[in-house]
């Protein structure tokens, strides 16, 4: 059943202005880095958070933001890129997707934030930092956006959906581990599940439209804690479950 509120009154603590147009997705790195990160429609901004001061009224906390340069792409033409996707993989080690760019990035938090001053300073204080880049994962070169990257932190497996119904999977469980060592080239995925053929005898019979007849859009995927299971919603209303098979353990 449906938790009830009833009685309860919520009390907003802190609100954050990014300015940087529509927010698409908000990522929390964790209790030990205390970052609250933010893809928006011009690119990718987080501010560290300290609860304690939040939580103190009298302190009238604002923390400064931080805008995290992803690496340059033409197709930006000049512009601060889209973020439409974003995902933490371990406390310190984040993935961000950019529209059109054909790439995941993943990123080292604390390397690129170690040298900034926690200081809140002045109230719209913005601090441009390049992010400390671990690896660029070859994604799809399509141009439709918000296809949601999805992980369980400390695992090490990466996955994010395509507009063609099927999942690029990266394992990368040295980069879930402490004090990940950078890879230079561009990482093709571990492997790529295509879309099955489905056989629907009723859909047939009653003549309608089979559903994978149009492009299948994976919007959001979710991993278990055991690797074993991945879960994707799709853009025809559909929740997809995949299961790692025990001929695929040691893959």
């Amino acid at each position: 059943s449906l938790p009830t509120y009833d009685g309860i009154s919520p009390r907003q603590l802190l609100k954050l202005y990014p300015d940087y147009g529509d927010v698409y997705n908000i990522a929390w790195s964790g209790h030990e880095s205390k970052w609250l990160m933010a893809g928006t429609a011009a690119g990718l901004v987080g501010w560290k958070i300290e609860a304690d001061k939040v939580k103190d009224n009298s302190t009238k906390f604002r923390p400064f933001m931080v805008d995290f340069l992803l690496p340059e792409n033409d197709k930006d033409q000049g512009e601060n890129p889209i973020v439409d996707s974003l995902a933490i993989v371990a406390e310190h080690t984040v993935v961000a997707k950019c529209a059109n760019h054909g790439l995941i990035y993943m990123w080292d938090l604390k390397n690129t934030t170690k040298d900034l001053t926690m200081d809140e300073g002045k109230k719209d204080r913005v601090i441009e930092q390049e992010v400390s880049m671990l690896a660029n994962l070859k994604w799809s070169d399509t141009d439709n956006f918000y296809m949601n990257l999805g992980c369980h932190k400390g695992k090490g497996l990466i996955v994010c959906g395509d507009d063609k119904g099927s999942l690029w999977l990266y394992n990368m469980p040295s980069m879930a581990k402490a004090n990940p060592e950078p890879i230079k080239k561009i990482l093709d995925p571990t492997t790529r599940l295509m879309w099955p053929e489905l056989q629907d005898d009723h859909l047939e019979n009653s003549r309608k439209v089979p559903l994978d007849r149009h492009d299948i859009i994976i919007d959001k995927v979710t991993t278990s804690h055991d690797s074993n299971h991945i879960v994707a919603v799709t853009s025809n209303n559909m929740v997809c479950i995949w299961r790692r098979t025990d001929e695929d353990s040691d893959s």
